[in-house]
């Protein structure tokens, strides 16, 4: 796999080098009747009629008594816009194809059009500004030149798609924090562990055994093992699984080499992205291909890490060619090299958690005709990482140093591999806009990790040697299918509904585990195995309603109603479970469920907004399993749901030069799923029991004082807690009792400083994030703490024509932040410090 993602890099690199873009075709030329009227209202009525998105951006000018002439016949939208905006002091640029940025012209201002979305104007009022964040995030660097770069990042502006239709992001009556792909790869924060810091109310704790990351948002979680309470899309498309027999309770990592941007939403999502969004919701966003122009990007680099033991290093390539002014495709590959950091001296090996991942991304963007267009997209990565990145920390006899382990030899890796494909077809038919996602998502995974510290004592009594190692191999296959219509009833109010439907398949998940020698991990027979089989089917239908009331006020209203159905069979075997293969009845269960949200907003002026925002989420139930076939345990388990409430303030301040995001919040959860252990017979089981809830307050500052510095920080204080005591069966869990993985304090300061050189742009920047102190687990005994941290990283760069240099330090003080424990003596850490240099080619 790694050698077809290095072929699959210099065949995109070379395309690069060898493809020149076409001529483009005359424009098209549309017929059209808009009256006199606002500019306002006239822009979004040529939207509307030419079948493009209109993006104004007027810095401290108002429209208000601009009115434009009648435009009516045939015209192309460049000669339409000629005509309305004639005499009002407006210009206007061609960001794509589809989106149209107006603006009004400053003295010594370069425009650019390396942003390839555009707004509606209803949810967009002057003035409109363009981010940093979101320069590079829209396919930015791709062909940019330095004068381009300065002048998008001189202007401040994030647009999003949170809400399934783009806006800017300080319009989003919902608290959503955006990271640019191109800010990640420059920095080598690769995996939502080395950046999930930058992002209010998001905790982390990783699975080390599975490769992956347990993650919670405003605090909503009980632990590993349980199904998700994160949602997790890839341009719209669910990802993970949704049980724990898929593995949905844990995170795959995207290399970032060809997303636009992550996006984060906080808070219930149940009413626009259905099942397992009861925290919130990560939305990885990538770069679309585009017919106005070819251009490219290469990029390699390398890395050390603090007790590697070789270099690190990753070559990226991503072009994309329009064939003609309807055709246009995007290709992108990877392949990386990830140090390791962790020693093993009972079997001399060194470093042994490095890893390669390789991927690539191919899609396709056809335009039937001026109203219809179809986007085809194959995802994939491969991730293979050859041993756990746990160290042991043992005292006394065996006692160990700094990252290093005592495992079974070739334990605690692991190999990921995922496939995304999806069609994409959006369409116009009259006033309605019309959506249909198709896709196709496979995962296939192997998990290999050392047991001995469970199992060793049996392995020794029943094989005689001291060691026991598990392998578990999981596929999961999902199918899903959304369908949305969105149009305006009237000039006040904007409908959106849809239905979708999702079939999810694990035909394989199958766990062994063996007695080994511990010295040599040579098998000595087998202790038990276990297989795993579910399938699960939801369907769901939605709608969203939006009342703009005033020009400055308008309430959103919406709701979901959900069926879900579930089958689960599982088989055990082997000495540990007596013997011969037990297969256990099937058991299956239904349920459904309905989730809501109401956002009242109001604009006190185009720079501050206030909303308020109640919503609802859930998680699917599920079955049991044979076990409550032949036990008196419950057959299955219901849907548990979460009700927030929460107020927000976004605005900007001194001529926007300071922006700001601030929200508090209160989430009940009720009808909590818990893995409960029956005392009688020790089967484990799931059930539904207690309560809880999360209160907090998030509070984001980004300020520009002066030309090329951007200071931000954001804070977060989080007190999430049971509300009811936990059954004696799910351990000792009381009410009062915090629930784990999240800190009750956490925050993050950046600073970011871009200066001429000559005919180069340098810029240099830092940023340090505060972890508190975080439980391991809920236990009115005293789960273990993981103490608190801090962790500060260093970039700096040069960029000179269509060349960029980065060079960054991460962790630069070298910090033991603690992500997990496993075992009785497993420590994750943060990863120690890392630097590293690349170096990228635009065309």
């Amino acid at each position: 796999m790694n050698k077809i993602a290095a072929r699959l890099c210099t065949a995109v690199a070379l395309g690069i080098c060898c493809v020149a873009p076409g001529k483009a075709e005359e424009a098209a030329r549309v017929p059209l009747n808009i009256e006199s009227q606002p500019i306002r209202a006239a822009l979004k009525e040529l939207g509307r009629q030419a079948g493009i998105q209109v993006l104004v951006r007027v810095d401290n000018v108002s429209l208000n008594g601009l009115k434009t002439p009648p435009v009516s016949g045939e015209r192309t939208v460049a000669g339409a816009l000629d005509e309305l905006l004639a005499n009002t002091g407006l210009k206007y640029e061609f960001v794509n194809e589809r989106t149209v940025k107006v603006f009004r012209a400053v003295a010594g201002e370069t425009t650019s059009s390396s942003t390839e979305v555009g707004v509606n104007l209803r949810s967009t009022p002057a003035p409109m500004r363009f981010a940093q964040a979101a320069a590079a995030s829209f396919n930015g660097a791709d062909a940019r030149s330095d004068a381009d770069a300065i002048a998008v990042l001189s202007v401040n502006e994030v647009v999003v798609t949170a809400q399934k239709r783009v806006e800017r992001l300080q319009d989003v009556p919902v608290p959503v924090t955006a990271v640019s792909g191109q800010l990640l790869t420059q920095s080598n924060q690769l995996r939502l562990e080395d950046y999930y810091t930058r992002i209010p109310g998001l905790s982390l704790t990783t699975s080390q055994p599975f490769g992956s990351s347990t993650v919670a948002i405003r605090g909503v979680v009980t632990g590993f093992f349980q199904s998700p309470t994160v949602g997790i899309v890839v341009d719209d498309v669910p990802h993970t699984s949704s049980n724990t027999v898929g593995f949905g309770n844990v995170v795959s990592d995207f290399d970032p080499s060809d997303l636009a941007r992550v996006e984060v939403l906080r808070g219930p999502q149940g009413t626009l992205y259905g099942a397992s969004s009861i925290g919130g919701l990560i939305k990885y966003v990538t770069v679309d291909p585009t017919t106005d122009t070819f251009k490219g990007r290469v990029q390699g680099g390398i890395s050390s890490i603090q007790n590697g033991d070789e270099p690190g290093y990753n070559v990226r390539a991503a072009a994309n060619i329009p064939f003609s002014d309807t055709l246009a495709l995007r290709a992108s590959a990877f392949t990386r090299e990830d140090p390791g950091f962790i020693d093993n001296p009972g079997s001399d090996e060194k470093a042994v958690n490095w890893g390669r991942v390789s991927g690539g991304r191919l899609t396709a963007l056809w335009k039937l005709s001026n109203d219809v267009s179809l986007k085809l997209g194959a995802l994939m990565q491969d991730t293979n990482v050859h041993g756990s990145a746990e160290a042991d920390v043992v005292t006394g006899p065996g006692e160990l140093g700094d990252l290093e382990q005592n495992r079974t030899p070739n334990s605690g890796g692991y190999r990921k591999r995922f496939e995304v494909y999806s069609a994409q077809l959006t369409a116009k038919a009259g006033i309605a806009d019309l959506t249909s996602i198709s896709a196709y998502t496979q995962s296939e995974n192997t998990f290999r990790w050392d047991f001995s510290w469970l199992l060793g004592g049996y392995a020794a009594s029943q094989f005689g040697v001291a060691g026991a190692n598990s392998v578990q191999d999981v596929s999961t296959h999902k199918f899903t299918q959304e369908l949305r219509v969105a149009m305006p009833l009237g000039e006040r109010i904007d409908w959106l509904f849809g239905a979708f439907y999702a079939r999810e398949k694990t035909p394989r998940n199958y766990q062994t585990v063996a007695a080994v020698d511990f010295t040599t991990s040579a098998s000595a027979g087998e202790i038990a195995h276990l297989t795993y089989l579910n399938t699960f089917e939801e369907y769901a239908a939605f709608t969203d309603v939006t009342w703009h009331v005033t020009d400055r006020f308008d309430v959103q209203v919406g709701g979901r109603q959900s069926r879900n159905e579930s089958d689960f069979q599982n088989i055990v075997g082997g000495p540990l479970f007596g013997g011969p293969d037990s297969m256990q009845p099937e058991a299956h269960s239904k349920d459904s469920a309905f989730t809501y949200l109401l956002t009242p907003r109001f604009r006190v002026s185009d720079d501050l907004m206030f909303y308020a925002r109640l919503a609802s989420g859930y998680r699917p139930g599920g079955p049991n399993g044979g076990i409550s076939v032949i036990s008196n345990l419950p057959r299955e388990y219901d849907p548990d749901k979460t009700r927030s409430s929460e107020v927000g303030l976004k605005g900007d301040l001194l001529d926007s030069a300071l922006s700001f995001d601030v929200s508090l919040y209160h989430i009940d959860w009720r009808d909590i799923q818990l893995q409960l252990q029956d005392p009688a017979t020790f089967l484990t089981y799931y059930d539904n029991a207690g309560e809880a809830r999360s209160q907090g307050l998030e509070l984001t500052l980004e300020s520009r004082p002066v030309t090329g510095l951007t200071l931000a920080a954001s804070a977060t204080w989080t007190d999430a807690e049971l509300t009811e005591d936990f059954p004696s069966t799910a351990g000792t869990a009381r009410k009062g009792d915090r629930l784990p993985f999240s800190s009750r304090f956490a925050g993050n300061l950046s600073i970011d400083q871009e200066f001429p050189l000559g005919s180069m742009l340098g810029f240099v920047g830092g940023s340090v994030s505060y972890v508190g102190k975080r439980l391991s687990a809920i236990g009115s005994g005293g789960a273990p703490a993981y103490a608190s941290y801090t962790k500060s990283d260093l970039r700096a760069g040069l960029r000179f024509d269509t060349w960029t240099t980065n060079l960054f330090a991460n962790n630069v003080t070298d910090e033991r932040g603690v992500l997990n424990t496993y075992g009785l003596t497993g420590v994750t850490y943060i990863q120690p410090r890392i630097i590293g240099l690349s170096v990228e080619k635009t065309f």
